[in-house]
């Protein structure tokens, strides 16, 4: 497999994962391992495994279904500082396609609440505070935006009914040596656009079984043999256990299946 150089601050490549949506908070969900060779100046390249939910931030579908003012579902909502609300836009993506409702202020109206209820799993929410608030020097109001993004999810995530540290030796060791990444597309990060090696992305679902399904392609590594290789590894893992609504009933989520090649790897 060739490998490509470079030196990476940890800084860095967590702010690149960061802005492709991959990486989760959450230690339960992230799992790295990585592998080192010596390429041909001796120095340590490392090639980094990682599962974890898709999205960064997440909110639990029962509480968004819930709230019935914007401080019910967002965390540290900064109600004593707004003075004005100019409009509330709430934006909810489901696949392609997107649905947006305005209202006046922090408490939801009928349509808004409306279009809450039509949230389901995966499903984006993003919401748009435009407000005025005093400046603290001149005491003048001056408008000001906020904008907040989550994904839905269950209340209860799906687990790997394998230890994760075993699940990502297992991939580690059925695919290091057959990989190609030297073609993957590289970021760019940073202030002063620095190049770093990008990551290949699979996408997956955990059924109401357990089983992955949907699996596909988020970022492609550029060669059709690792892509499907990396595919079949996913839909070949041993059954997990399902996500569970707040009542306790299976559900579907999706996840992220990240191969990476830098210095530092990813993820926390």
């Amino acid at each position: 497999m060739k490998l490509k150089t470079g030196f990476i601050g940890i800084s860095l490549i967590l702010a690149a994962f960061l802005a492709l949506g991959c990486v989760n908070g959450s230690k339960e969900l992230t799992i790295n391992d990585e592998i080192t060779k010596k390429n041909d100046k001796e120095k340590d390249l490392k090639v980094w495994y990682g599962i974890q939910s898709r999205f960064i931030n997440k909110a639990v579908k029962e509480k968004l279904q819930n709230a019935k003012e914007l401080d019910d579902f967002i965390d540290h909502y900064p109600v004593n500082w707004i003075k004005i609300y100019d409009s509330v836009v709430i934006t909810i993506a489901k696949g392609e396609e997107k649905f947006s409702e305005s209202g006046d202020n922090n408490v939801l109206n009928k349509a808004q609440l409306k279009l809450m209820s039509s949230l389901d799993y995966s499903d984006g929410i993003e919401l748009n505070v435009y407000y005025k608030e005093k400046n603290a020097v001149t005491e003048k109001l001056e408008s000001s935006h906020m904008r907040r993004s989550f994904t839905v999810v269950p209340k209860y995530e799906a687990e790997c009914t394998m230890h994760y540290d075993s699940l990502i030796k297992q991939l580690t060791l059925s695919s290091f040596e057959k990989m190609d990444l030297s073609n993957v597309a590289p970021i760019n990060v940073g202030p002063d656009s620095m190049e770093i090696p990008g990551p290949t992305e699979i996408l997956f679902v955990i059924n109401e079984k357990g089983k992955a399904e949907n699996v596909r392609v988020g970022i492609s590594s550029n060669d059709k043999k690792t892509d499907a290789l990396l595919q079949q590894l996913i839909t070949d893992m041993p059954l997990w256990k399902p996500a569970k609504d707040e009542e306790g009933k299976s559900v579907k989520q999706e996840f992220s299946f990240v191969v990476t090649e830098s210095s530092f790897g990813w993820g926390c």
